[in-house]
């Protein structure tokens, strides 16, 4: 009779079940890692803009928003829409999600770049909580930026 106890180690005894589980716990963080890196390169690119740097520094000067939305206003979320340019022309249609110390609301910008010229056709702040519009044009009296 043999007397010797053979000790597996814990890998050895679920391997079965560790192995796949690794493997699909490896691709849901490179899936995430991808996920964080594309919304961040995202945001980067509007970020950068010129509609979207002109219709933010806007929202952060209009009296009117920063009473109903309450102070800081800012970028709450992932920004709808698209951007395109081609040389001196292009267009902008983009939704940008505003979050205040009272209030959340929606920034929604249309414009388009004619000449190496960007002007708005749309420039709103929509308050979620009761759909109130803000139209950010009826304030400023030249739209060309």
């Amino acid at each position: 009779m043999d007397n010797t106890i053979s000790k597996n180690s814990w890998f050895t005894k679920n391997w079965k079940w560790v192995v796949p589980s690794a493997g699909c716990l490896s691709i849901l963080v490179i899936a995430a890692v991808f996920a964080l890196f594309l919304y961040k390169g995202i945001t980067n690119f509007f970020e950068k803009s010129t509609p979207y740097k002109e219709a933010i520094e806007l929202v952060l000067d209009n009296e009117e928003v920063q009473s109903v939305l309450g102070k800081p206003i800012e970028v709450s979320g992932f920004i709808k829409g698209g951007l395109k340019e081609a040389g001196e022309s292009g267009n902008a249609n983009f939704e940008i999600p505003l979050k205040g110390s009272k209030l959340k609301g929606t920034l929604y910008v249309i414009a388009n770049k004619n000449e190496n010229q960007w002007t708005f056709e749309v420039l709103t702040v929509t308050i979620a909580k009761n759909n109130k519009k803000i139209n950010l044009l009826s304030n400023i009296k030249k739209t060309d930026f």
